[in-house]
């Protein structure tokens, strides 16, 4: 509603103002923009004060105008996103690899500002709730920003957090940070450690 995205955005100017670290997910739900604005009318605002943002190609030339040649790449379009929104200084993305309902692959990329950063595949063979998946990755790489102080290994954190969430069911990923960190370290098996 417009009442929800001008209170949204209050929150991101208050949190700049106070020098709180902001991340956005771009991926709007269309079923959700049905109040009279797109979201090319509300989110540049919004994005203008972020610090990270989790977005593909298609959101950045569709909802920000970000203009690009036919196969140009992730990193060069979210370069010029940061010329737009010099604020922005990682953009994220995630990639799916779907082999069955129940068995998918994914990986996490970022444009650090310096060097384009890349995940190893995660191989998920029993999914449960895909539901919540994108949000695991993205409160994990917060986590890991934070506490490694090292771009990959937040990646990396972030997208065992979500491997790890497609497993629960739900849309809270009800794991430790000691899962998440055997997960990016191999051990997929599973096992219980006594």
């Amino acid at each position: 509603s417009e009442g929800c995205a001008k209170e949204c955005l209050r929150a991101i100017q208050t949190a700049r103002r106070k020098g709180i670290f902001i991340s956005g997910d771009v991926y709007f739900r269309s079923n959700l923009w049905r109040y009279g604005k797109t979201p090319q009318h509300v989110l540049p605002e919004m994005v203008s004060h972020c610090d990270l943002i989790l977005a593909n190609e298609h959101n950045m030339t569709e909802l920000f105008g970000v203009h690009c040649n036919t196969g140009e790449t992730f990193d060069s379009i979210s370069q010029k996103m940061m010329q737009i929104f010099p604020s922005i200084k990682k953009i994220v993305d995630t990639n799916r690899v779907s082999i069955s309902a129940s068995h998918n692959k994914i990986n996490a990329r970022m444009w650090s500002g310096k060097e384009l950063l890349q995940t190893s595949d995660q191989d998920i063979t029993h999914i449960v709730d895909r539901i919540g998946g994108g949000d695991a990755f993205l409160a994990g790489l917060i986590y890991g920003l934070k506490v490694y102080k090292n771009d990959l290994k937040a990646l990396e954190f972030g997208i065992c957090a979500s491997a790890l969430k497609h497993t629960i069911s739900g849309d809270a990923n009800l794991v430790s940070v000691e899962e998440v960190e055997n997960v990016m370290r191999g051990d997929v098996s599973g096992r219980l450690k006594r």
